[in-house]
Order: structure tokens, then sequence, then C-alpha cells
């Protein structure tokens, strides 16, 4: 059985509105699932959280326009990472 590679295939996620409930999914392709993800590098725009589960949610708190990178790990240890942009208006 061939295994397709660990992917990404979020780039850029959906506009926040400042103080507005907010949530998104990060998405990957390949790999073994279930997936676990975790922010690297930078961080998100303040009143926002990354879950392991790749859903992003919160309440922004100020405009902000923000790229951040982030690790998904599949079921069988396999990682990968990509940088993100999220824009809070």
């Amino acid at each position: 059985m061939t295994i397709a590679a660990l992917s990404v295939e979020t780039t850029t996620l959906p506009r926040v509105k400042r103080k507005k409930r907010y949530r998104a999914t990060l998405e990957a392709s390949g790999g073994v699932a279930p997936y676990s993800w975790k922010r690297t590098k930078r961080s998100l725009p303040k009143g926002l959280k990354l879950k392991t589960s790749g859903v992003i949610r919160g309440k922004a708190k100020a405009r902000a326009s923000k790229k951040f990178r982030v690790r998904v790990t599949d079921s069988i240890g396999t990682r990968t990472t990509a940088w993100i942009r999220i824009r809070v208006r």
C-alpha cells in the first residue's frame, strides 16, 4: 500500500471580524489520519487559539494581518510544516 505524502492544504484563512466569534479548520491531505496540529513560529492574532484538532477559534481583539507557521503530524509520526496567513478587520 502506498501512502501519499503529507501536506498542508490551507494557506490562507477566511477573514476574521474583530470581536466576533471565529472558527476555521486547517486542512491536510496524505499521510495517515488523524492529524495533530501545532503552531511553531509566530503568533495568531490576540484572542485566537489553535487546537490540536486543527480548529482555530476565538474572538480577535484587534485588527491584524499575520503569517504563522504550523506543523501537522499524522498518526504514524510523519510531519510537515507550512506558513498560513490570517487577517482581522
